[in-house]
C-alpha cells in the first residue's frame, strides 16, 4: 500500500496540511462569516418581530382600553337617554291623565246640566201630559160622559197640589 510507505509519508503530510489549511481558510474566511451574517440577520429579524409583537400588544391593550371606555360611555349615555325617555313618558302619561280627567269632568258637568234641563222640561210638560193621560183614563173608566173642561180643572188642581206638595 502506497500510503504506508515511508518514502511518500512526508509528501502526504505536506498535502494533508495544505488541504486542511485550505479547508480552514475557507471555513474561517468564507463559510463562518456567511453563517455569522445569516445568524445575525435571523437574530435581528427575531428581535424586530418580537419588538413588533410587543408594540402590537401595547396597541391592542390601548385599543381595548379605548373600546372599554367608549363602551362604558355609550352605556352611560344610553342609560341617561332611557331615564330621560322614561321620565318623559311618565310626564306625558300624567299630563294625558290630567287632560282626560278634566275632559271627563267637563263632559260630566255638561251631561248633568243637560239632565237638569231635561228634568225641568219634563216637569214643565208633565202637567199637560198627565192631564191628557188622566182625561183619557177617566173617559174610559167612567161610563157616563163628563165634559173635558171639568175634568181638566179638577186634574189641574190635583196636579198643582201634588207639585206644590213635593
Amino acid at each position: 500500500m502506497p500510503q504506508f510507505e515511508i518514502s511518500t509519508f512526508s509528501s502526504q503530510l505536506f498535502w494533508f496540511f495544505v488541504c486542511w489549511g485550505c479547508v480552514f481558510v475557507y471555513l474561517w474566511k468564507i463559510l463562518v462569516p456567511r453563517m455569522s451574517a445569516k445568524l445575525s440577520d435571523r437574530e435581528h429579524k427575531i428581535k424586530s418581530i418580537l419588538a413588533e409583537a410587543t408594540s402590537f400588544d401595547l396597541q391592542t391593550e390601548t385599543m381595548l382600553l379605548k373600546y372599554d371606555d367608549k363602551l362604558n360611555h355609550f352605556k352611560q349615555k344610553q342609560k341617561a337617554k332611557l331615564q330621560q325617555t322614561t321620565e318623559f313618558i311618565q310626564k306625558s302619561k300624567e299630563g294625558l291623565e290630567s287632560d282626560l280627567k278634566q275632559e271627563l269632568d267637563s263632559q260630566l258637568l255638561i251631561l248633568e246640566a243637560k239632565l237638569k234641563q231635561s228634568q225641568a222640561d219634563l216637569l214643565k210638560t208633565l202637567p199637560t201630559e198627565l192631564e191628557s193621560v188622566l182625561t183619557e183614563f177617566a173617559q174610559k173608566q167612567i161610563p157616563f160622559a163628563l165634559d173635558a173642561g171639568g175634568i181638566s180643572k179638577v186634574l189641574n188642581a190635583e196636579v198643582k197640589k201634588l207639585m206644590h206638595h213635593d
